[in-house]
């Protein structure tokens, strides 16, 4: 009697500790988020109707402050990479996923990807097309779609992290869509595909958001300039 009170024991208080560690599990961000939207009284995740059984989600991004660039340390670090302080006043919302081929279609009636596919990102789209893309979205909506700014993109990808990737010091083929041939810092060599994937096809940010990583380049508003961390 005595051995099988000890072992129910155990497994009770194994569950407990299990219970906790889950809890333990949600990262900060994410409580963040569904705080700030529950305070300003607006869901965390929107869908919007674009028509033709298409639509488009967008997933709210809590006002907040953190380090932008990398440290002096960091490998393969860019020049142009200072650290500095950013506070964004305003929460916004930002794509779930990267814009797909059948979504921009809708919008402008044309697909200039090199890799086909409904459900694979547009790729081939400068910047004067991604706003020309953005204002028919807007103009069909009745919504008012913008690219985001570098520091509202960073923030976003991060998600309340302070490590190189939102994954932490490393990056592998099992975490985004990017050439793992050769391995970054201390990682694995991993696959390299060498074309673009479904969006969401890898595991989401903290403020689930699908790859901020890898697949293809994404636009920002900003004007590139290399010395304006040192202005």
């Amino acid at each position: 009697m005595k051995k099988i009170m000890t072992i129910l024991l155990i497994l009770s208080i194994a569950a407990v500790v299990t219970a906790v560690e889950k809890v333990k599990e949600i990262p900060a961000a994410t409580t963040q988020q569904k705080t700030a939207a529950q305070k300003a009284g607006l869901p965390v995740e929107k869908i919007i109707d674009l028509g033709n059984d298409v639509n488009i989600a967008v997933v709210f991004i809590p006002a907040g402050e953190f380090e932008m660039g990398s440290p002096m340390e960091e490998p393969k670090r860019d020049s142009d990479e200072a650290q500095h302080h950013i506070k964004l006043t305003k929460a916004f919302y930002i794509g779930k996923f990267e814009v797909t081929q059948i979504q921009y279609r809708v919008i402008v009636n044309e697909n200039p990807s090199k890799f086909g596919g409904d459900k694979l990102p547009v790729d081939n789209v400068n910047w004067y097309e991604a706003m020309r893309f953005l204002k028919k979205l807007s103009d069909k909506t009745n919504m008012k779609f913008r690219l985001p700014t570098e520091a509202e993109w960073e923030y976003a990808c991060r998600a309340g992290t302070k490590t190189t990737f939102n994954t932490g010091t490393t990056l592998d083929s099992d975490l985004a869509n990017y050439d793992a041939s050769e391995p970054y810092a201390d990682g694995i060599i991993g696959k390299y595909l060498k074309h673009t994937t479904a969006v969401g096809s890898y595991p989401p940010n903290a403020f689930g958001l699908y790859d901020m990583h890898g697949n293809v380049w994404e636009w920002c508003s900003d004007i590139y300039d290399s010395g304006i961390t040192t202005k």
